[in-house]
């Protein structure tokens, strides 16, 4: 037996969103009027930016990208030859925190990597 959508339809029917009580916080630092909570998240990013804390040998973000500049967090996932496969934003976040600047990679949801990924987006 093949399924249509008509026949799908009867045996899922389509219900609106609000039968589902759903609430739904979402959380994207580019939008028009981002809350006193994002923008806090992304000034916390842009100090870890540009901060040496991230690594041991006092290199930081900025040193390599000027206020985020050449990240182009729009981009991702990609190819990237320095890792050799296709990766997230964070992959290559954690790759400068390796290399460049000799840290410990960050859990994705370590809210350094969340304040990071806000600021670099965000920028």
């Amino acid at each position: 037996m093949s399924a249509t959508l008509s026949g799908m339809n009867s045996l899922f029917p389509l219900l609106p969103l609000s039968a589902f009580n759903l609430s739904i916080h979402t959380f994207h630092p580019c939008s028009p009027t981002p809350s006193h909570n994002a923008m806090a998240v992304v000034k916390k990013g842009e100090a870890l930016f540009h901060s040496s804390s991230l690594g041991k040998n006092k290199v930081s973000c900025d040193m390599c990208h000027p206020n985020a500049s050449n990240t182009h967090p729009e981009t991702y996932p990609k190819f990237q030859k320095q890792l050799g496969k296709v990766v997230g934003l964070r992959d290559m976040i954690n790759w400068c925190i390796q290399n460049p600047l000799e840290g410990e990679t960050l859990k994705a949801d370590d809210p350094k990597m969340i304040a990071l990924e806000a600021y670099i987006t965000y920028e």
